[in-house]
């Protein structure tokens, strides 16, 4: 069977993938989704899209994928597993799909990033020409692989002079995932919100479906080969979430808020017993929890003017949207 494909999508069985997925086949197209044979495909319109199964670490499989689209969505990462599982899927498979894409002739590759992969500077609105994290192995596996495949995207870009664009969301929420409360946040059986930072803080928010609007519009328009966005609804404060958090739950959210210099002698004791045990860098790290307690903006003006992007949605009905989905979905898989 020829194929009529003309835009893949790795990662469709995941949260990002998914609604961009569904929103392709709502425009009427058939896209190509990259998925492994063990994904859930329960949500997916698997009668309305052509599916080719593998590994982002198999390039045959990626040869396969690529072949005959013009436009790559590469949503796909892995989120758990040893080193050497998250460095041969986000690193080693994103070069390796770059490398396929060009081969076959695909006109444009978006590489979805995060915001995550900036460093920790001085400044406290963050635009595109910022540089990487530089003490990315103490970010944990996940955010260390994220900004190395940001940055060979663009050097691949640059020196293949193949067209690639990378946009870096904001923490993403929305419907299709478990609400968001805080980065570092421990609920205690419904009690009371654990979390690790200032009511302050801000956080960079973004409604999933933003992120879809602003994939499909940087697919849409000719952009020079070597484009890069952030994309985030807007800043919100630590406290003012949980505020509209409980507003859309119709119920008390109760915060008890660390304050992260005390969560720190704790991960310190953590980082001394992981060095004498030669076990590498514990998930909480004095670094992480730095990072994670950082209250930053990041300038969306890039996206605004080159894209035509606007947030989708307010944060009061994203997070209203975000709950009822929760609820139901819980309702029906009490496991989850």
């Amino acid at each position: 069977m020829t194929s009529t494909a003309s835009v893949l999508v790795t990662g469709a069985s995941g949260f990002l993938g998914g609604h961009l997925t569904q929103t392709l086949v709502q425009q009427g197209l058939t896209p190509r989704i990259f998925i492994r044979p063990n994904s859930r495909r329960a949500t997916l319109p698997l009668d309305k899209v052509e599916v080719i199964e593998g590994d982002l670490r198999d390039a045959d499989a990626l040869k396969k994928a690529v072949s005959g689209v013009s436009l790559v969505y590469h949503c796909a990462a892995t989120m758990k597993g040893s080193k050497a599982e998250f460095f041969e899927s986000n690193v080693q498979g994103t070069q390796q799909l770059l490398a396929a894409a060009q081969s076959a002739g695909v006109q444009r590759f978006m590489h979805v990033s995060s915001v995550a992969v900036y460093g920790p500077g001085q400044k406290t609105i963050i635009r595109e020409e910022e540089g990487y994290d530089p003490f990315p192995q103490q970010r944990g596996y996940y955010t260390w692989t994220k900004i190395e495949s940001d940055r060979l995207s663009l050097q691949f870009a640059k020196e293949q002079n193949f067209p690639v664009t990378v946009l870096r969301p904001g923490i993403i929420y929305g419907p299709g995932t478990k609400p968001f409360f805080a980065r570092l946040h421990y609920n205690l059986k419904g009690k009371a919100h654990i979390v690790i930072g200032q009511p302050n803080a801000l956080l960079p928010l973004v409604f999933v479906k933003s992120v879809v609007a602003a994939l499909l519009l940087a697919g849409e328009k000719p952009l020079s080969p070597f484009s890069v966005y952030n994309v985030v609804d807007g800043a919100i404060r630590q406290g003012d979430l949980l505020e509209r958090q409980a507003e859309a739950m119709q119920k008390r959210v109760r915060p008890v808020y660390l304050p992260p210099r005390f969560v720190g002698i704790g991960a310190m004791a953590l980082e001394t017993v992981y060095r004498l045990l030669r076990r590498g860098s514990p998930a909480l790290s004095r670094y992480r929890v730095q990072r994670a307690c950082q209250s930053l903006a990041h300038d969306t003006t890039k996206a605004r003017k080159e894209l035509g992007w606007r947030p989708e949605i307010s944060l009061p009905e994203g997070l209203q949207q975000t709950w009822q989905w929760w609820t139901q979905h819980r309702a029906a898989s009490p496991t989850v």
